[in-house]
């Protein structure tokens, strides 16, 4: 006697924002492979298209709540208000960070990546209804945030916040 095995149902709208952040992520990743290595504007114009992006995917489920993965993810009120809050933010960092970098002369695509994945762990924290869930954005989030504490080597400041 076989039984047959159950799947269950996968509803990628609960994870929508976050699931479009990631996607933008791995994107500016790999476009930070390719020429010109100097200048690296265009990834921060990539990722803050992926945060429009998701914060249109967020308003589309305005009004909506769903629960998704046994209910370990929901898509309330709550977690549109601060997707909607964590993306404007995200877009504000990485329009406003293409002028300082340039200035400090730290132009690497790596300083986007991880503002992109912050964001990433953010969002899956709001929506997270279960420890584990909110425990692994939590710590998507803060691994993120300990390497851009320490990004500007040169800085004294720099190296002492990241090893804190």
């Amino acid at each position: 006697m076989i039984s047959s095995l159950v799947l269950p149902p996968i509803d990628l709208r609960t994870i929508g924002p976050a699931l479009v952040l990631t996607i933008t992520g791995v994107i500016v990743m790999l476009l930070d492979l390719l020429p010109p290595r100097d200048r690296k504007e265009h990834l921060a114009f990539v990722g803050l298209a992926g945060v429009v992006v998701s914060l249109v995917v967020a308003l589309r489920m305005w009004g909506v709540d769903a629960r998704a993965y046994r209910g370990m993810v929901a898509m309330d009120g709550f977690a549109l208000f601060f997707d909607l809050i964590i993306g404007y933010s995200t877009g504000l960092v990485l329009l406003l960070s293409m002028d300082y970098i340039r200035r400090q002369r730290m132009e690497s695509g790596e300083f986007h990546i991880l503002v992109i994945f912050a964001a990433v762990g953010m969002v899956l924290m709001a929506s997270g209804t279960d420890l584990i869930v909110i425990f692994l954005a939590l710590e998507t989030m803060s691994l993120a945030l300990y390497v851009l504490a320490g990004f500007f080597r040169s800085r004294i400041e720099a190296g002492e916040a990241s090893m804190k």
